[in-house]
C-alpha cells in the first residue's frame, strides 16, 4: 500500500518539501506552521490528497498523473458535485463509482456499503469508510452523506445493489 496523508489542494503528489511549500503559498490559511512541519516530516513516498483530489488523481491516471486529463477539469468538491447527474438523497439504488457528497466534502461509493475518501477525520488519510446511510460496518468509521450522483467520466454497470449479496 502507498502511504497517504490529507493535504489541501493536492491530488497525489509526493510529500516533498517543494510540493508542501508550493501548496502552503497557494492555501496559506490551511497550511499552518504546525501542519507544514507535520507534512514535511512524512517520507517522500507518502502521497498527498484532499477529498476531491483523490478522485481527480485517480481519473487523471495516478500514479502517472496527467493534470486535467480524461475529461475531468480541475474542479473543487462543489464543482465535482455540480457535474454529477442522477442525484439522489436515497441510498437504496446507489452504484459503485458514484460520487458521495456532503457540503464541503466528497468521496466515492465502492460497493457493499463502503465508500473511499480522503479526510482529515479519523486517520487523516485515504481510507475506506462505511456509508452510514446504508448501515454501519464493524471496524470501519462511518460517515452520513447528504447525497450521491453519477459522474460523467465514469461508466456505470450492473453491480449488486447495497441490499444484495454478491454472487
Amino acid at each position: 500500500l502507498v502511504p497517504t496523508k490529507y493535504a489541501s489542494g493536492t491530488f497525489g503528489q509526493k510529500a516533498t518539501n517543494s510540493v508542501i511549500d508550493q501548496k502552503a503559498k497557494q492555501y496559506p490559511k490551511w497550511y499552518t506552521k504546525s501542519r507544514v512541519a507535520s507534512l514535511k516530516a512524512l517520507s517522500d513516498d507518502t502521497r498527498l490528497f484532499d477529498c476531491v483530489g483523490l478522485i481527480k488523481g485517480v481519473v487523471w491516471g495516478f500514479p502517472d498523473t496527467i493534470y486535467t486529463s480524461n475529461g475531468l477539469p480541475d474542479v473543487s468538491d462543489q464543482g465535482m458535485w455540480n457535474m454529477a447527474t442522477d442525484k439522489s438523497q436515497s441510498f437504496s439504488s446507489i452504484e459503485p463509482g458514484e460520487l458521495l457528497w456532503l457540503q464541503g466534502h466528497v468521496g466515492v461509493y465502492i460497493g457493499e456499503g463502503k465508500g473511499i475518501e480522503c479526510t482529515m477525520s479519523w486517520a487523516g488519510k485515504v481510507q475506506v469508510t462505511a456509508v452510514a446511510n446504508i448501515g454501519s460496518i464493524p471496524g470501519l468509521n462511518s460517515r452520513k452523506w447528504t447525497g450521491h450522483g453519477k459522474l460523467p467520466f465514469i461508466t456505470y454497470g450492473n453491480a449488486p445493489k447495497p441490499s444484495e449479496k454478491p454472487k
